[in-house]
């Protein structure tokens, strides 16, 4: 215990260690506070899309309420036209985006649902990169911190634990003087991580405060601690090297630059090759081709489909109803461009299931998917919603088409009885989460054990 008082007071007295104390603190509040103003950021714009739908459906129903009382004239393009009715299909962001953005700073959070929009493939187009706000925002977050920064410091406070004993001749003299001098080393080093790893507990209670889900960051939580003692073990068997700390320190920035930079890249690299994402433009051009030829033989289009229809046979499929054209052209255009979609929707799944395989090649790729799906900021939530968006198009134009061909209006009453798309939240992936968590519990105590006793053969005589 005396032991552990005299290492102590020798760390509190280094100025790296203060400097580190007072730097992490600024960081992890900075990247805090910058996660619930993205979050809030994303919170607000799906409240405002959802808004957006309540206000018009009011005002809609105002009109129409005029219109029957002769207020106003009758607009037979106006708010009866089954054709204007719409939602905005929006979801909220992650239960944990306060924590770890992943792909929300990239993936659309609404879809405008109605019969102008028919089309699955063409309904996704508001992107969060379009808007100045969230490039000011910025992608620094806690997950940011965790992952790539905290072994920063960790090696940064740890590599030169040994070494710089050693230089200055104090080791060989504690080698002399006194026993376990290894035990005490590897205390220092613990010692000098503790505003790292205090990190964590400071990141969980602030966000249990503000209501986060207990369980996602407990999760969340245990996952950055199990990281964290496995860059503990790193740092032990690095400084353990009988070397010169100048060449332990150039050790020390290649290891981070290949566990945490490189070796995830090369994962995504090797998924992007093994199953490459078909370029946008086939879509686009397929779209594109399939619109004009939809256009040259609209009135052929029309028949087929009522025909296929029999219900919406009360209508007559050859008078010049551009409403029902245009409905028709749409559903043509979005069978043609299907086979399209789907290879590019299998070949991103595919792909994203070979990054999930290959994340084992580096703790730090298999920290950043875990805290993402644990946030609820990754591939599988977004493909989620996108599922649930395409079936609520379906239903609404079960809903709706028929008037198109039946030549009825909109009422009050129909307006009402609209449903409005409630994104359901997934589940998580646990097979996914507990695999990494695996992963990272037998890799941390590993780690540790090795480097502690790496830390008892260079320190003792």
């Amino acid at each position: 215990m005396t032991g552990v008082r005299d290492e102590s007071r020798i760390v509190a007295r280094e100025p790296a260690f203060r400097w580190a104390c007072l730097l992490l603190a600024v960081l992890t509040l900075f990247c805090l506070w910058n996660g619930a103003r993205f979050a809030q950021d994303r919170a607000d714009q799906a409240g405002m899309e959802i808004q957006r739908s309540l206000d018009k459906r009011e005002a809609d129903k105002l009109t129409l309420s005029k219109e029957a009382a002769g207020e106003v004239p009758v607009n037979p393009w106006g708010a009866s036209e089954p054709t204007k009715a719409d939602w905005n299909a929006a979801r909220p962001p992650g239960p944990l985006a306060m924590l770890s953005f992943g792909r929300e700073d990239i993936e659309p959070l609404s879809g405008t649902v109605s019969l102008w929009m028919t089309r699955a493939d063409n309904l996704f187009r508001k992107y969060q990169f379009g808007s100045p706000l969230a490039l000011a925002a910025g992608r620094f977050d806690a997950g940011f911190l965790v992952v790539l920064l905290l072994p920063l410091f960790i090696l940064a406070l740890g590599y030169n634990v040994v070494a710089e004993e050693r230089e200055s001749g104090r080791l060989k003299l504690a080698q002399v003087q006194a026993s376990q001098v290894g035990n005490r080393m590897f205390a220092r080093l613990l010692l000098r991580l503790v505003p790292v790893y205090a990190v964590v507990p400071l990141i969980l209670v602030i966000g249990l405060v503000v209501g986060l889900p207990v369980g996602r960051v407990l999760l969340w939580g245990m996952a950055a601690l199990l990281y964290i003692a496995a860059w503990t073990g790193i740092v032990a068997l690095v400084a353990a090297l009988p070397r010169r700390s100048e060449l332990i320190a150039l050790l020390s920035a290649g290891l981070w630059l290949l566990l945490a930079v490189l070796l995830p890249a090369i994962g995504a690299g090797i998924a992007q090759v093994v199953s490459p994402t078909p370029s946008s433009f086939e879509i686009i051009n397929g779209a594109r081709a399939a619109e004009v030829e939809a256009n040259r033989r609209l009135m052929e289009n029309l028949g087929n489909y009522v025909s296929d229809h029999p219900e919406l046979m009360e209508g007559d499929p050859t008078a010049d109803d551009w409403a029902a054209k245009l409905y028709v052209s749409q559903i043509v255009v979005e069978k043609d461009v299907a086979p399209i979609v789907e290879a590019h929707r299998a070949s991103a799944d595919r792909q994203e299931r070979w990054v999930s395989a290959l994340r084992f090649l580096s703790p730090t790729a298999t920290l950043d998917q875990v805290l993402t799906e644990v946030a609820g900021t990754g591939h599988a939530r977004q493909r989620a919603y996108e599922d649930q968006v395409v079936w609520f198009l379906r239903d609404w134009r079960e809903k709706l088409s028929p008037m198109i061909f039946k030549r009825e209006r909109l009422m009050s009453a129909d307006i009402d009885g609209l449903r409005r798309f409630m994104f359901s939240e997934p589940p998580l992936q646990v097979g996914r989460v507990v695999c990494s968590l695996l992963y990272l519990l037998l890799a941390a105590p590993l780690l540790m054990i090795l480097g502690y006793r790496a830390f008892l053969r260079e320190s003792e005589v």
